[in-house]
């Protein structure tokens, strides 16, 4: 794990100066997605959800939008098949045959609880990569439009804004 960056204020008693990159906005424009209609009532939720905690951390783009619907759907599917699991137990029996075709009940993990914890996976993975774990949740940068690099000298922009 990385050294804890020093303060400004620590730099000028120090007499040194720091050798971070600033944080700088990001050239893509910040927007709202809009939620897909086929997504269930849950899904449209999850996907409202996230929208708004992008949006207070000000880093929600329109491009989002199929992240943000992959994870709203995983996210159902995830429920679903929790409420599953809990009816039905995390070990069922499940019915096969044997050689002679007689009937063998077998105990096993049920099959909600594997694509649950996959869904888990899948939906840590979209969670990282809109940066909204608690590790990820200073990397991505603002949206909204990057500020314009000062004009050069000797351009006909430098003569306007500053004269000679």
């Amino acid at each position: 794990m990385p050294r804890p960056a020093k303060s400004e204020q620590w730099h000028e008693l120090m007499g040194t100066q720091s050798e971070a990159a600033p944080v700088t906005d990001s050239r893509i424009p910040a927007g709202k997605p809009s939620c897909p209609k086929y997504l269930s009532a849950v899904a449209k939720a999850e996907f409202r959800r996230l929208c708004k905690a992008l949006a207070e951390r000000r880093v929600l783009t329109a491009g989002d939008q199929r992240l943000l619907t992959l994870a709203a759907v995983i996210y159902d599917r995830w429920l679903r098949c929790l409420e599953k699991v809990a009816l039905e137990g995390e070990l069922t029996q499940y019915e096969s045959r044997d050689k002679d075709g007689n009937a063998i009940f077998r105990e096993k993990k049920n099959l909600n609880l594997v694509i649950a914890q996959e869904s888990e996976k899948a939906l840590l993975g979209v969670l990282i990569q809109l940066g909204l774990t608690p590790l990820q949740k200073d990397k991505p940068k603002l949206g909204g439009h990057a500020p314009a690099e000062p004009p050069k000298p000797g351009t006909a922009a430098w003569t306007i804004l500053h004269g000679d």
